[in-house]
């Protein structure tokens, strides 16, 4: 279970920076890092003892006990999570004002996790956590109260909450209290303001406030319009893991706007978008100019790319080369229906025959007589081959049944199935 939250903003394109709406995304809290680090450091290092030692000091009454089994029951993973016994330990602990419980139980009424969904105690319990100074409480409570929105003293107070925060150096809060002055919400708007605060986290190596700072440049709102700064700026979002710098990325390759103009830089920004579910990208491609698509030697580096980061790919294709070359599992549909679908190695292995292909020191004008037993024929190249099932003879002996029939050899290689071989076999056998 995640320690915090916090919000994300994120803009229409429509509009200029300043004007623009804001929308509330919950993500994980850059400002529980620490925490977290704690909590995973704490249960990396459990043994059968130290638990034991927990329920008894908790059963006294310890909340340091009571919170780390309340942790126990949040992080235990899959199906074995326990919300509801994580709130009981979580409250007991509460009540006896330990922070860092109040601030998890606050996170469990926000999200409804093992007790009905309730923002006011969520803010009762963020708030109790906050007067003892718990960063993570204090932004958790920023965060709601800006969610409920309210009037100017609201929003003011709001401002205040996040301002603290950045000026304790929390990167997260620093991005906030930029998103605040931009769009002027409890405070008047202020872009060079805006621009200082997410150079500041920006420079902690916050994800968003790259992506804020480098629409400030794109935009040339409250700075001098460099393109190329914005498009330094979107990669170093996207590396930080900000999802919107993927769409944008693609969007400045395609114009070639603060980079040289690149369809296949385009369509992998654009993919790594539509694969995070960016709506905006998916809408790009089905309107973007075919002349001006990428090559299939692009769409190809481009999907190995993704491949090798682990991204499943679905590729439908007539050509059966470009399908052994690429895929690692292979499906074959005859007459809509799926009559094969394995790993291609296995799938390659169906077939239970090689072909061995010789070439003789001297021409033969036909398959020696000592050879007619096998399944041999004398290619209009002037190579000896000869079919052999796998499972029934090895390369060994038919070798030596070669040179038994007087054949000098001077060269051989050995010929497995392609996929067009059993594509051929399969797809008769349904016929």
């Amino acid at each position: 279970m995640k320690t915090g939250h916090k919000i994300k903003i994120e803009r229409t394109d429509t509009v200029p920076a300043a004007e623009t709406r804001l929308v509330l995304r919950t993500v994980e809290a850059a400002g529980a890092e620490r925490s977290r680090e704690a909590d995973s450091r704490l249960l990396q290092s459990l043994t059968p003892r130290r638990v034991r030692n927990w329920y008894r000091s908790a059963r006294q009454g310890d909340p340091r006990a009571q919170y780390n089994l309340g942790i126990l029951s949040t992080r235990a993973g899959g199906d074995a999570q326990d919300y509801k016994e994580a709130y009981r330990w979580f409250r007991k602990a509460a009540v006896q004002d330990y922070a860092p419980a109040q601030t998890y139980l606050g996170l469990l009424y926000e999200q409804g996790l093992g007790v009905t969904q309730n923002a006011g105690r969520a803010i009762s319990w963020y708030r109790r956590a906050a007067q003892k100074n718990n960063a993570e409480a204090r932004f958790n409570l920023a965060r709601l109260y800006l969610q409920k929105g309210g009037g100017g003293k609201r929003l003011r107070y709001v401002f205040e909450l996040f301002l603290e925060l950045a000026e304790e150096g929390l990167a997260e809060a620093q991005n906030q209290v930029g998103l605040l002055w931009q769009a002027g919400q409890g405070v008047a708007c202020n872009v060079e303001r805006a621009r200082a605060w997410f150079e500041k986290a920006a420079e902690q190596g916050h994800a968003e406030a790259l992506y804020n700072l480098a629409e400030l440049f794109e935009t040339g709102a409250g700075v001098e319009r460099d393109p190329e700064k914005a498009a330094q700026l979107y990669h170093a979002a996207a590396e930080a893991g900000c999802d919107l710098a993927d769409f944008k990325l693609g969007t400045l390759y395609h114009a070639g706007e603060g980079v040289a103009s690149n369809p296949g830089n385009a369509l992998f920004w654009m993919c790594e978008a539509m694969g995070k579910g960016d709506s905006r990208a998916h809408d790009f491609m089905e309107t973007t100019d075919l002349a001006l698509s990428p090559t299939a030697e692009d769409l190809y580096k481009r999907g190995r790319e993704l491949h090798d980061r682990g991204t499943t790919i679905i590729l439908t294709t007539h050509y059966l080369e470009e399908a052994e070359e690429l895929c690692d599992s292979i499906a074959i549909v005859n007459h809509g229906e799926i009559v094969a679908c394995e790993p291609t190695p296995q799938l390659l292995a169906r077939l239970d025959y090689k072909t061995l292909v010789i070439h003789p020191k001297e021409p033969l004008a036909a398959v020696p007589d000592a050879l007619t037993r096998l399944d041999a024929t004398i290619r209009p190249t002037g190579e000896l081959a000869i079919t052999f099932r796998t499972s029934e003879m090895g390369i060994g002996r038919l070798l030596e049944q070669v040179r038994g029939a007087g054949i000098g050899i001077g060269d051989l290689v050995t010929e497995a199935p392609d996929l067009e071989d059993v594509f051929l076999a399969l797809t008769s056998q349904a016929a």
